[in-house]
Parts: structure tokens; sequence; C-alpha cells
């Protein structure tokens, strides 16, 4: 119950926080009323293509990292006293999202938009089959990393769509239905984990594959 109360400061901290924020001046443009640019985000099928392939993706590797990572944990044996120690490790196997740059510059943006997906199928699939604790605790770091990799391509990509001055607005409606999408990922996770963790991976190598 502690641990559960004592996760309402650093909440309140970020709400204050948010009071110290500067606003940004927006320019003087034309506005387009919201509708329209729904109506134009639906009607542009790549768009919703790539709306669906992130969240498939980036809900996978939320959940794994998340939920399932505690349940995988008990399912090899490692103690409950070591998933704090756990946990604080992966958020800092997160930091590796700040060389993202330096990646992208070698590889190339699609060359690591495929890399993430067919290392999420990979690790979904060794997470699978596995029963070591210490290729689990390194395939949850795979997925952590693949998260934090990913969503900074993603929201970049996303950005290079827009043309419009209405940026903020055109945003909300990506995460509208980005949100929409998360919906039906987190109640078929939800469901599959109930039955058994592997009708869980089963899921997330699919949900991935389908988002490759």
């Amino acid at each position: 119950d502690l641990s559960g109360y004592l996760t309402i400061f650093p909440y309140l901290l970020a709400f204050v926080l948010t009071l110290f924020l500067d606003d940004i001046k927006k320019e003087k443009t034309v506005h387009i009323p919201v509708l329209g640019h729904l109506t134009k985000v639906i009607n542009d099928k790549s768009l919703l293509l790539f709306l669906l392939a992130s969240t498939l993706l980036c809900e996978t590797t939320h959940e794994l990292n998340t939920f399932l990572n505690q349940i995988l944990y008990q399912r090899v044996n490692i103690n409950i006293k070591w998933f704090g120690i756990l946990y604080a490790l992966m958020m800092l196997i997160g930091l590796s999202g700040v060389f993202l740059e330096r990646f992208e510059k070698h590889f190339g943006k699609d060359k690591l938009f495929n890399a993430c997906y067919l290392i999420g199928i990979v690790s979904c699939f060794i997470l699978f089959i596995t029963r070591n604790k210490y290729i689990v605790i390194i395939m949850i770091a795979l997925t952590v990393i693949i998260e934090n990799m990913y969503i900074p391509l993603k929201h970049s990509k996303l950005n290079e769509q827009i043309e419009e001055s209405d940026r903020a607005t055109i945003l909300s409606i990506y995460s509208l239905i980005t949100n929409m999408l998360t919906i039906i990922t987190s109640l078929a996770f939800g469901y599959y984990s109930n039955i058994s963790i592997d009708n869980a991976l089963l899921l997330s190598m699919i949900f991935v594959f389908i988002g490759w």
C-alpha cells in the first residue's frame, strides 16, 4: 500500500512544475477547424497505417516493460526483492535514447525503424521460449531500448508530416487516434494475459509483426 501511496508525490511534483512552464508565442495564422484537420488525417491512409504500426510496437513494449515483466521475472524464479533494482536498471538502460541521433546518422531512419520491429519480434519470441533468468532480463532490456529509440523516431516522423500551422491541433488528433487504438491493444493484452503469459507473448509477436 505504501508503494502505491508514494506514487502520489512524483505526480504532484510534476503538476507543480508545469506551473512554471512558459507559453510558446503563437504566430498569427489562419485557423482551420478541428474537423477539417481530422478529415484530412482520416483520408491519409499511409499516415493511419503508420499510426497503427507505431501503436502496435509502442504498446507492446510498454506492456512488456511495465506489466508483464514482473510476471516473466516470477516465472524464472527471480526473487521479488530484485524487482525494484531491475526496474531502476531498466530506467538507466532507457537512457540509451540519447544516442539516437548518432544511430540515425550512421544507419538512417528507415533502417532504425526496421531494426526496432525486428528486434521486437525476436525479443518476444525468445521470452516465449526461454526459462533462463539472465536471458529474460536481457530481452526485457532490449525491449526497453527499442521503446526509447522508437518513440523519438515516431514523433519526428509525425512532425515531418505536418505542413499546416496548427501543429498542436494536428498532434492532438494523432494522439486521439493512437489512444483509441491503444484501448483495443490494452483490452487484448488484458484478456490474453489473464489466460496465460505465453498467450500474451504470442500476441506481442503478432502485434509487432503486423506493425512491421
